[in-house]
This record gives C-alpha cells, sequence and structure tokens, in this order.
C-alpha cells in the first residue's frame, strides 16, 4: 500500500518537530512541514499530498482558515487542522471551509492517526460514490451539452444556477447555459464546498458574492441579486467570513 503524503503548515517549531516525530512513527510520508502558507496552492501542485494538516493562527500573510478557504476552491483533498485555539470562538469559520477534523494541541500520536485514517477513508469513499463515478472527476470544471455539442465550464465561471421547472440555466459573466434536469440533480455533480443551494430556485457560487443585502434577503452576484430564504439562511450566513 502507497503511503500517505501527508502536507502540514506549522510555524511553531517545538509542535512541528513533535509532528515530524509523530509522522515517521506512524509511518507516514512527509511531504514537507512549512511555516508559512501564503504559497499553499503552489505548494500542494507540486506535491500532491493526500491530506493537508493545517494551523490556524500561522505567521504570515494570511491564516490557516483563510488558506484553507482558498485551497477549497482550487483541490478536492482533505484538511485537518491543528490548533490551540479553542473551536468556540472560531467555529463558525471553522465549519465554513468544511476541515474533516479539529484537534487540539497537545494532541497525542493516536488521536492524529485516527483523524488522518478517517479522513482518507471517508475522502476514499466519496471517490467512489455515484457523483463521481458519474464522470464528473475533473476537480475544476464540467461540461454542459448546447445543441449537438458539448461545452466545458470551469467552476469558476459559473456565477449562479436558476431552477425553472425541470430545466436549469446555468449563468455565467458572459451567457447563460440551459441544461435538462432539476436543481437537485444538478447540485450533486458540483463541489458543494462551492456551491450552495440559497433558495427552491436558485445556487450559488459563494466565491462570486460581491456582497449581502440583508434588508433585501439577497445576494449581490455581478449585477444579479439573487434571493435567499429563510430555510437556507441559516447555512448561507455560517460559510461567511463575517467580521
Amino acid at each position: 500500500m502507497a503511503l500517505i503524503r501527508v502536507l502540514a503548515f506549522e510555524d511553531d517549531e517545538l509542535h512541528a518537530d513533535i509532528l515530524k516525530m509523530h509522522l515517521h512513527n506512524l509511518g507516514y510520508q512527509n511531504a514537507g512541514i512549512y511555516p508559512d502558507a501564503t504559497d499553499a496552492a503552489r505548494l500542494i501542485s507540486a506535491i500532491s499530498p493526500d491530506i493537508i494538516l493545517m494551523d490556524i493562527d500561522l505567521a504570515g500573510e494570511i491564516s490557516g482558515i483563510k488558506a484553507a478557504q482558498k485551497i477549497n476552491t482550487l483541490f478536492n483533498i482533505p484538511l485537518i487542522y491543528l490548533t490551540s485555539l479553542s473551536p468556540g470562538t472560531i467555529i463558525s469559520e471553522v465549519k465554513a471551509t468544511f476541515p474533516e477534523a479539529y484537534l487540539r494541541k497537545p494532541y497525542t500520536e493516536d488521536q492524529l492517526s485516527s483523524a488522518i485514517e478517517i479522513a482518507i477513508h471517508k475522502y476514499q469513499r466519496e471517490l467512489m460514490s455515484p457523483k463521481y463515478q458519474g464522470g464528473f472527476q475533473q476537480s475544476d470544471f464540467l461540461y454542459v451539452k448546447v445543441n449537438n455539442k458539448l461545452v466545458k465550464l470551469l467552476y469558476s465561471d459559473i456565477l449562479y444556477i436558476e431552477a425553472y421547472d425541470k430545466y436549469c440555466f446555468v449563468h455565467t459573466a458572459e451567457k447563460k447555459h440551459m441544461v435538462t434536469g432539476q436543481l437537485k440533480q444538478l447540485l450533486q455533480k458540483l463541489p458543494p464546498r462551492l456551491f450552495l443551494q440559497v433558495h427552491r430556485s436558485y445556487a450559488i457560487n459563494m466565491n462570486a458574492i460581491s456582497g449581502i443585502r440583508t434588508n433585501q434577503n439577497t445576494v449581490e452576484i455581478g449585477s444579479a441579486l439573487i434571493p435567499y430564504s429563510k430555510t437556507y439562511k441559516d447555512e448561507l450566513y455560517s460559510r461567511l467570513n463575517v467580521l
């Protein structure tokens, strides 16, 4: 069995040394322990780790949570937080990044092993799910049928999706594409970390939001105002990094 490749971001030298020792003792492949996550995307692309271990309170330009948010938009990879911070103070921010686990320092070797093994097992099960086995394994795009051809759409280009009866309109900055199927079916083929249903007739790309009009219960995406309903309000707000 191939060794699990672990990429970590930890700026405390003592905790980094302890983590290095744990990874060695547990038989995992240490793909690097870095004190700064500013360059995380490039490192992940170059190293192709199986899992990310992320300290939250990092030295450098961005926090671990900010780094995780960016990683989620670019990669489909499990992530575990390692931190001394109490989850109660940052739980909404943590939940919005969909980590596989949250380990408080000092954690034990057994706790680290259990978190990594469960995260990898869950990820592998997801890869075997109908969503991935149905031909949508790409990490950053899908195809929609337009007339007699398949048009490639990057997830980042999709602003929002509008449901209409048995069809959906996929809106990009340039145009909208009509696809057959209900909104629920389409969302099953899109990464849930990026796309969120906010109304019975609308789903949005979380990265496309330019503002929230709380007095109107609408989301600003480009020039469009997308309504959000009470049913989805709590989930929407839990995924916003609000100061």
